[in-house]
């Protein structure tokens, strides 16, 4: 038996009204197409081209319309079974087979989803922590709450908070994190958005292409009272490369950073609930596009405020289709991987790890050199909470902090590479110039962030 589903048997299935079947467009070619809109299933007379509405006119043949189907869903739930039909060898007239949804797919590209940390579980820039929103201000590593997930709010007195949760709202089935985004204080009147850039290599694939945005959202408590529960899920544009999130907004109430070309793919409002549900926004990329950015926001009213006004959300997905297909999950390693070459941090514990090599350079400076566990995606810019330590002599039986903390002023460039960084550690007493040492971990505060401005 050879399966003959029609062009869009797979991608878009028609979904058959008050009902759990999805049918494919070859002999159920009047039912709602999947992600499509209404179109002419026949005509009344003639011979005219199929398209418009009941009783409208078709070409010069003057044929009309005379079953109208309406629009098909945005995407399917994924419970669907699929009735398609086929074509048996030997001319045996079609016969129907049935195909559960779930088997079916978005195939214009492994991996389909374009954004990173869609479900939220790489959480190393600042953990479970409230983290304030840049404010009318370039988003950089201390207001993500999420790796490669910035949160920004279009003014200056702004307010926005937003932070990883695992309840209150529970996210939804198969995710563990969810991210709360809400105005805290303040007369905020301003977008309060969370968002990524799609980098230029995976943006030029998108160019010209029809996208497909979808998430998880809902409503926390305090937003219904403060603007009807309305959020927008946006798609922007621009012809720059890896242009970033590291400027503040154009224009107020405008929600897109300065990037060269900048553009508005779509802006769509959405009204959600208190209970998490999956919404989608489609858009067409510009040819000429080398750079995307997704966001999801709201905008406060001068009323409310406080923890419960805004919303949460997980499950962002990007993907080439004119539909939203299932959620996209990659394993927490794969994730973190990919996160890590963008963000990459060390934060100082109890116990003695080491995490690097050193060599005296005098009595109070050893030079230490930090392999990256990734190639990060550009040369990244460096801070330093003072901390960690060295050993004190030759033995290495005894640890003396480093009162200073810096990338190193004696390599020639004194610049962080994609790979690795070389380190200054300034303590009281170090071995002998020339003498091996290494930097670990000593019960104090030191924080070492190499950060790419994405």
């Amino acid at each position: 038996m050879k399966l003959n589903v029609r062009r869009t048997a797979l991608a878009l299935a028609g979904l058959a009204a008050l009902a759990t079947v999805a049918h494919a467009a070859g002999m159920f070619s009047t039912l709602p197409i999947v992600g499509s809109g209404s179109f002419c299933g026949s005509t009344v007379s003639g011979t005219g081209g199929l398209g418009g509405i009941t009783g409208q006119g078709q070409g010069s043949t003057g044929s009309i319309c005379g079953q109208t189907i309406p629009a098909g869903p945005t995407f399917l739930t994924g419970s669907e079974i699929v009735p398609a039909d086929t074509g048996l060898t030997g001319g045996a007239p079609p016969q129907t087979v049935a195909i559960p949804v779930p088997m079916l797919g978005n195939y214009w590209g492994t991996p389909r989803n374009f954004l990173d940390n869609g479900a939220l579980n790489i959480t190393n820039t600042n953990g479970t922590s409230t983290v304030t929103c840049a404010a009318n201000a370039a988003i950089t590593v201390t207001s993500m709450s999420a790796d490669r997930w910035g949160c920004q709010a279009n003014v200056g007195s702004a307010q926005g908070r937003s932070a990883i949760i695992t309840s209150s709202p529970t996210p939804p089935a198969g995710f563990t994190n969810a991210m709360k985004v809400w105005r805290n204080s303040a007369a905020l009147t301003q977008p309060v958005c969370v968002m990524q850039e799609v980098t230029t290599p995976q943006s030029v694939q998108l160019a010209g292409q029809v996208v497909t945005f979808s998430f998880y959202a809902a409503a926390l408590a305090g937003l219904a009272a403060d603007n009807n529960n309305v959020i927008n899920a946006v798609v922007f544009t621009g012809t720059g490369t890896d242009q970033g999130l590291t400027t503040a907004p154009t224009a107020s109430p405008a929600i897109t950073p300065a990037w060269t070309g900048i553009a508005t793919a779509v802006n769509q409002a959405i009204t959600v609930t208190t209970t998490f549900s999956r919404y989608a926004v489609q858009a067409t990329i510009p040819a000429t596009a080398t750079e995307i950015g997704v966001a999801i926001c709201f905008t406060p009213t001068a009323t409310g405020a406080g923890a419960t006004d805004g919303f949460a959300w997980t499950g962002a997905q990007l993907e080439r289709s004119p539909g939203a297909s299932a959620f996209e999950f990659r394993s927490k390693s794969e994730e973190l991987t990919k996160a890590q070459a963008f963000f990459y941090t060390i934060a100082e514990g109890a116990a003695t790890t080491v995490r690097a090599m050193c060599m005296a350079s005098s009595t109070t400076l050893a030079i230490c050199g930090l392999q990256f566990p990734v190639t990060m995606y550009s040369v990244p810019a460096m801070t330093y909470t003072n901390g960690f330590a060295t050993a004190t002599t030759t033995a290495g039986s005894t640890l003396g902090a480093c009162n200073t903390l810096r990338t190193s002023t004696l390599v020639t460039g004194n610049a962080a590479s994609v790979n690795n960084v070389m380190l200054d550690c300034v303590a009281t007493t170090v071995p002998a110039a020339g003498s091996a040492d290494y930097l670990a971990d000593n019960g104090g505060s030191g924080v070492i962030k190499a950060w790419v401005g994405m």
